[in-house]
């Protein structure tokens, strides 16, 4: 890509189409540097000037940096879920602006910026569904947040909103999940939605 421009109007000209997020190997690609000591040397120049910043080791950002785009690439594969879900489709009031929520395969992870955090919740290979993606950004649908809110707090991991009183189900299709219900394998928490929906009135 190095196509004789400085290495700050490089990453000027490439952050759009980047959302403003690079990794370590997006910066081999972009200078045209695949010597290590070279290339680390370069984007510390970069990260003194204050063209970017470190998020974490092998990311850098710019100033004006997508976070869910930064979140999709920390940590594949990931999808948006829970309560920045909700918080969006205005199922809850709100939720900490700076943190967002994914659900991805393995262990639970959490990454915390300067002004912004990435909260991973783990999951099983076959509860991984129920999103959609477009422009890189996965997104669970507001039944599917639902249910990782749900599941996720069956298994100690406490939103920052109450459950019980600060969502409201009143826009979720009852029939979506009581789909998504199917692929559940826990009796017990598939008992706890359809009590916690019930108690709300979301029959149809």
């Amino acid at each position: 890509m190095n196509n004789g421009l400085s290495d700050a109007a490089l990453v000027a000209q490439w952050s759009e189409k980047t959302s403003g997020v690079y990794s370590t190997g997006d910066m081999e690609n972009l200078l045209g540097d695949s010597h290590p000591v070279s290339l680390n040397r370069r984007i510390k120049r970069l990260v003194d000037a204050g063209v970017l910043r470190r998020f974490l080791r092998g990311f850098y950002l710019t100033a004006r940096f997508d976070a869910d785009a930064l979140c999709m690439r920390v940590r594949e594969p990931a999808y948006l879920s829970c309560g920045t879900v909700l918080a969006r489709a205005l199922a809850i009031g709100s939720v900490p602006s700076k943190t967002i929520t994914a659900v991805t395969i393995g262990r639970n992870r959490r990454f915390v910026g300067d002004d912004i955090s990435l909260s991973y919740l783990g999951i099983a290979p076959y509860l991984y569904f129920g999103f959609s993606s477009g422009n890189g950004i996965a997104v669970a649908s507001p039944e599917k947040a639902l249910l990782d809110t749900l599941y996720f707090y069956q298994k100690g991991d406490i939103p920052s909103f109450n459950i019980y009183t600060d969502i409201d189900v009143s826009g979720m299709d009852r029939r979506v999940i009581g789909g998504y219900l199917e692929k559940y394998r826990n009796p017990r928490f598939i008992a706890f939605v359809k009590g916690f929906l019930d108690e709300r009135n979301g029959t149809d």
